[in-house]
Order: C-alpha cells, then sequence, then structure tokens
C-alpha cells in the first residue's frame, strides 16, 4: 500500500514537472510568433508619413516636451522634423544621423560612432518591426506580449554599460503592427518616449 502510494506521488511529481517543462516553451514559442508577425506584416507596408510627441526626461533636468512630423521609409532611413522646437530635426540616412537639436547642428558617421550607430539601428529597427535584428546584434533579450491595446516588444540589455539602453519597450498596434510608441530606458536613467499620433 505505502509501495502504491510512493508511486503515485511520484508520478503526480514528475507529470508536474512535465507540464512545466512544456509551458516554458509554449510561452517562447508564442512570443517569438508574436515578434516575427510583426516584423512580417511591416515588410510589407510602405513609406510612413505621420506625427509624432517625444518626451525626454533626464537626470536633474526638467522634462522636455518635443513634438513633429516623420518620414520612415522601409528602404531604411527616417526622418524626423520638429516643430517643438520648430526648425529642429533629426535624420538616419546614409550611415550618417544628420541633427539639430535646440539650433546646434551636428553630423554623426555611424561608421565612426557607436553609440549613434546603435541608436540609428534601434529607431530603424523599431519602425521597420525588426527589433529581432537589433537584439542579436546587442547582446540583447527579446520578449513579446499581446493585449488588447498592442503588442508589446521587450528587448533588454543583458549587460550593463556606460552608455546605451538598458531597456527598450515598444508597442504595436494589435491589427496593423505599425509603432505606435516606444520608451528607451538608458542605463543612467533617462528616459525618451515617442508617440505616434
Amino acid at each position: 500500500m505505502l509501495k502504491n502510494r510512493i508511486f503515485v506521488a511520484a508520478l503526480i511529481f514528475m507529470a508536474g514537472i512535465f507540464t512545466l517543462v512544456l509551458s516554458i516553451p509554449c510561452s517562447a514559442q508564442e512570443s517569438s510568433s508574436l515578434i516575427s508577425g510583426v516584423a512580417s506584416a511591416n515588410s510589407n507596408s510602405g513609406i510612413r508619413k505621420g506625427k509624432f510627441t517625444e518626451e525626454r526626461k533626464r537626470k536633474g533636468k526638467e522634462t522636455q516636451n518635443l513634438a513633429g512630423e516623420l518620414v520612415f521609409d522601409p528602404a531604411g532611413t527616417l526622418s524626423m522634423t520638429y516643430s517643438t522646437p520648430k526648425g529642429d530635426y533629426f535624420n538616419v540616412t546614409d550611415g550618417f544621423i544628420l541633427m539639430k537639436n535646440y539650433g546646434v547642428e551636428s553630423k554623426f558617421d555611424l561608421s565612426r560612432n557607436k553609440p549613434m550607430k546603435s541608436l540609428g539601428n534601434l529607431l530603424i529597427s523599431s519602425f521597420a518591426g525588426k527589433l529581432q535584428d537589433f537584439a542579436s546584434g546587442n547582446s540583447c533579450t527579446i520578449d513579446a506580449e499581446k493585449t488588447a491595446k498592442s503588442i508589446r516588444i521587450t528587448v533588454t540589455a543583458t549587460r550593463k554599460a556606460v552608455k546605451g539602453y538598458s531597456k527598450v519597450v515598444v508597442d504595436y498596434d494589435p491589427r496593423t503592427s505599425l509603432l505606435m510608441s516606444m520608451l528607451m530606458e538608458e542605463f543612467d536613467g533617462s528616459v525618451t518616449a515617442y508617440k505616434m499620433q
């Protein structure tokens, strides 16, 4: 009788472990399916134009609220023209980032500037729905979940760094898979949030 009880208990224990092991790949598989689904849907989308808002939070500084219009070309270019502050811009094109930030113009060669290259790649990958490419090339983990309001993809750095992004959260429209919002957290605690309008 005691042997039978031990045997049944062992079977229940093993069934529990088996169920737990099976549930992990299912969750990972669902996440992977969401990520590839967003990438696939965006591969068929054309040039995207729209208005956006941007909120920048930096340690010890006032929150900056910006706004403007953008044009994203899936071929790999992004043009952001600000109405607040008027005249500023941020463009990713042909291996360069060209920007005017509060009236100060800058040009960055992405083949020589790793942080700016990472930023350019992150923005392009996010709009293109190809965050898996960014995660793979930057030692990051990637996960996705679906809610009634969005498909949320989260990219998290696996190593700490002096500069760069510790976590990026991007929400895509569950119907169209187009980018709706993006939150970028830096290692120093700075946060930049974009919302499409």
